[in-house]
């Protein structure tokens, strides 16, 4: 077999394995509990860039549930992402061999960048309920006090039931002259 057919026969076969490994389930003995590290495996290489199979799995969780399915459906969706790291490696690589890195600009976008990401990810992080909250005697004892508050028989007064004419009218003032 010619060089070129075997270099493509070896890439559409570590191109189906990552297919394999990023989209189909794994299939593990019952008694087995530690997953194989496989995220080191090069799935693709130019020159002397590589792609692990641990940055294809980071860049389709990086995507759209869309972008994630076409990968699953289709290994040609798998290639392009694949194509899109290499090929902003090697631009990134032209870039920092430019000092690229070091225009104003670039650093000022990255600074809004950091804090961005800092105040969003702090936001997020402080924003999380407790695991334990609330817990199943709190939910209880809110249904409890809800219930029985809304099934009175003489309560007519909830929110829900209130209509816009029951509702006392708005206040307005009348516009000041100039």
């Amino acid at each position: 077999m010619p060089l070129h057919l075997r270099s493509a026969a070896n890439l559409a076969a570590r191109f189906s394995l990552c297919l394999l490994l990023c989209a189909a389930p794994r299939l593990r003995a019952a008694d087995d509990t530690t997953p194989a590290d496989d995220s080191a495996t090069v799935v693709a290489r130019v020159g002397d860039s590589e792609v692990t199979l641990g940055e294809v799995r980071s860049a389709i969780q990086n995507q759209s549930a869309q972008v994630q399915a076409a990968v699953q459906r289709d290994p040609a969706a798998l290639s392009q992402v694949v194509r899109m790291i290499l090929a902003q490696r090697l631009v990134l690589k032209e870039a920092l061999a430019k000092k690229w890195d070091q225009n104003p600009q670039v650093t000022a976008a990255l600074d809004q960048l950091r804090n961005n990401a800092v105040a969003q990810t702090y936001l997020q992080s402080v924003s999380m309920p407790p695991k334990d909250f609330p817990t199943d005697a709190q939910v209880q004892t809110a249904y409890d006090a809800n219930s029985q508050s809304s099934s009175s028989p003489g309560n007519t007064t909830s929110p829900r039931s209130t209509s816009a004419t029951q509702r006392a009218p708005l206040k307005t003032t009348p516009p000041r002259p100039r």
